[in-house]
């Protein structure tokens, strides 16, 4: 689902409770998270695509990883930078621990680094 998909009025995946953020598709994972496309729902039909960083289940009852997950985004939010994505909100999102991001669309850096390895040439800075 792309961006433009994910905010058109009545696009899939609405909850069964009101929620301000619809989860759409998992988009990465690490060690500590995933990020997920959603959608942010206000009133009047508005609507945003988001990243929401989710924290693993598993380290939910770990309060050094949550300690870790909260800095992180405190420290984020405080970054005004053109090539940092913005902090919007920390929330439950569907029971779970997240931080709502920016959306930025596009290839991950990671794919292009691969890419560029596999055809043995440097990254264009472009």
């Amino acid at each position: 689902m792309t961006p433009a998909q994910a905010s058109a009025p009545g696009a899939g995946g609405e909850p069964a409770a009101p929620g301000r953020y619809v989860m759409l598709a998992q988009i990465a994972a690490g060690g500590m998270a995933s990020v997920h496309l959603a959608r942010r729902l206000g009133e009047a039909g508005f609507a945003r695509v988001v990243a929401v960083k989710v924290l693993h289940d598993h380290l939910v009852q770990d309060a050094e990883f949550v300690s870790a997950f909260l800095d992180e985004a405190r420290l984020s939010a405080r970054i005004r930078h053109p090539n940092v994505v913005d902090v919007y909100d920390v929330a439950t999102v569907e029971g779970r621990l997240s931080i709502v991001m920016e959306h930025v669309e596009g290839a991950a850096l990671s794919a292009l680094l691969s890419e560029a390895r596999r055809r043995g040439q440097p990254l264009p800075a472009g």
